[in-house]
C-alpha cells in the first residue's frame, strides 16, 4: 500500500489559499495528497464554479492543476516555487457535480538550481482524460518564501514536514 500524506492544511501558513485552504470560505477546498511519487486530489466542484452550464470554468480547472503542480514542488522536491510558465490542453470538460482526479508529477531541479518542470492531468471517474497541463516553476529559497508570506521565517513544523533539512 502506498503512503498517503494529506497536504491541505498541512502548512500553518497559506490556510486561506483559494484552491486548498481550509480557512477560505469561498475556496475550492481541494484535498491534495502526496501519494508515493506524485500528488493526487479527488474532487467534485459545485455549480458555483461553473463557466457554462454543467462545465467547471476553465480558469478554475487551471487553478486545480496549478495548485497540484505547486504542491508537487513542495512535497516531492522540497522546494517552494511559483509558476513562471503554464500551458494546458482541454480534451473534455470537467463536469460540475461529478468526481474527477487530478494527478501531478514533478521533474528534477534543473541545473540552474531554480527551475522545475511539472506536469498534471485531470481525469473523469471513468478514466477519460479531461485536461492536462505542463508548467515551469521558479524554486524559491526558504528565505524568499518567508519574505513572500510576510513573515520573518517559516515555522519549523513546515520545514520538517516537507524535508527542508538544510533550510534552502
Amino acid at each position: 500500500m502506498t503512503d498517503r500524506m494529506p497536504l491541505p492544511g498541512s502548512l500553518s501558513i497559506g490556510r486561506g489559499c483559494f484552491a486548498c485552504g481550509l480557512d477560505n470560505d469561498r475556496g475550492l477546498h481541494i484535498p491534495y495528497e502526496k501519494v508515493g511519487n506524485h500528488i493526487e486530489a479527488v474532487f467534485t466542484l459545485g455549480e458555483e464554479f461553473s463557466g457554462a452550464p454543467a462545465f467547471v470554468h476553465g480558469g478554475v480547472v487551471m487553478t486545480v492543476l496549478d495548485e497540484g503542480m505547486a504542491w508537487a514542488t513542495i512535497a516531492l522536491r522540497s522546494r517552494f516555487a511559483v509558476t513562471t510558465e503554464f500551458s494546458s490542453v482541454f480534451k473534455r470538460p470537467v463536469l460540475v457535480g461529478q468526481p474527477h482526479t487530478m494527478v501531478a508529477e514533478c521533474g528534477q531541479l534543473e541545473p540552474d538550481g531554480r527551475t522545475l518542470r511539472v506536469t498534471a492531468s485531470i481525469t473523469r471517474a471513468d478514466g477519460k482524460l479531461c485536461t492536462q497541463a505542463s508548467a515551469h516553476y521558479y524554486a524559491m529559497t526558504v528565505e524568499e518564501t518567508a519574505a513572500s508570506a510576510g513573515i520573518p521565517e517559516l515555522p519549523q513544523e513546515v520545514l520538517r514536514a516537507f524535508g527542508f533539512a538544510d533550510g534552502s
